[in-house]
C-alpha cells in the first residue's frame, strides 16, 4: 500500500467521480460532490474506504487532499470561463485540517484559478478527530474569508457533531444517511430527521439529506423542509464527464 499510494500521489493516478446534490426546498447553483477513486491497475476503481486509512497511516493524506482541492478549484474556474456556474463539494480529512496548511494551499490555488465565492464547499469528515477547536475555528474563518463554504458531514451520527455545530459556523449540514435509509417506515428516524432539520434551519444552515433511495423518502424530506437531497434515487455517482454539465466544445 505504501508503494502504491506513493506512486499514485507522485504520478497523480487518482480519479474523481461526481454525484449530484439536488435541490428539494433549497435553491441555488447546481451542486456536486467529488468522490475519490484509485485505479487498481486492472481496469477497476478502488473506493476511498479501502485506501484512505493507509494514506493517513503513511502520512500521504494531506497530499491527496491538496490534489483533490486543486482539481476542484481548477474545474470550477474552467466552468466559469465557459459561462457555466456550479459548486463542488470535497471531503477533507481531519488530519489535513489539523495541520493548518490547507488555507495557504487554497490561497495559492485561487491566485492561479480564481473562482466566485461559495462555489467550493469543504466537508469536514471524521469530526471527532479534530484536536483543537480554537485552531479549527481560525481555520474555518480563514477558509470562509477565501470564499469557501463549510459543510458538516454525518450530522446526527454522534454527540460530537452537535458540539462542533455549536462551536463552528457551518453553511451546510449533511444529515447522516443512517437516519434516511428507512425513513418512510421508521418513526424514530422521522422524529430525529425532523428535529435535525429544525435545528439546522433555526441556525440558518442549509441541510442536505444523504442516502435518499426512493420517492417516499424524498416526499417526507420535502415535508420536513430539507434543503437538498443526495443519493442513488436523485443521482448516482459516476465519471465526471457523465455527471457534470457538458461544456460547449470548441
Amino acid at each position: 500500500w505504501l508503494q502504491r499510494l506513493r506512486e499514485a500521489v507522485e504520478e497523480e493516478r487518482f480519479v474523481l467521480h461526481a454525484q449530484p446534490i439536488v435541490p428539494v426546498c433549497g435553491k441555488g447553483v447546481p451542486m456536486f460532490e467529488l468522490l475519490l477513486r484509485l485505479p487498481d491497475g486492472h481496469g477497476d476503481l478502488i473506493p476511498p474506504g479501502a485506501f484512505l486509512y493507509n494514506a493517513e497511516r503513511f502520512g500521504l493524506i494531506q497530499s491527496i487532499d491538496h490534489w483533490v482541492m486543486g482539481q476542484a478549484v481548477r474545474m470550477i474556474n474552467e466552468y466559469q470561463a465557459q459561462g457555466c456556474d456550479l459548486a463542488l463539494s470535497i471531503n477533507v480529512s481531519a488530519k489535513t485540517l489539523n495541520d493548518g496548511a490547507i488555507a495557504d494551499h487554497l490561497r495559492g490555488l485561487l491566485e492561479r484559478w480564481p473562482i466566485p465565492e461559495g462555489r467550493l464547499i469543504v466537508e469536514l469528515t471524521e469530526t471527532a478527530a479534530i484536536a483543537n477547536i480554537e485552531r479549527a475555528q481560525k481555520l474555518a474563518g480563514d477558509l470562509r474569508n477565501l470564499g469557501c463554504r463549510l459543510a458538516l458531514d454525518d450530522f446526527g451520527a454522534g454527540f460530537a457533531t452537535f458540539y462542533y455545530l455549536k462551536h463552528l459556523d457551518f453553511d451546510y449540514v449533511k444529515v447522516d444517511g443512517e437516519f434516511i435509509k428507512q425513513l418512510p417506515t421508521n418513526l424514530t428516524d422521522q422524529l430525529v430527521v425532523r428535529a435535525l432539520i429544525g435545528i439546522a434551519n433555526g441556525l440558518d444552515t442549509v441541510t442536505i439529506a444523504e442516502f435518499v433511495q426512493d420517492d417516499e423518502t424524498l416526499a417526507l424530506l420535502e415535508d420536513f423542509g430539507v434543503g437538498y437531497a443526495q443519493g442513488y434515487h436523485t443521482g448516482r455517482p459516476g465519471p465526471l464527464d457523465s455527471v457534470l454539465p457538458q461544456l460547449p466544445t470548441a
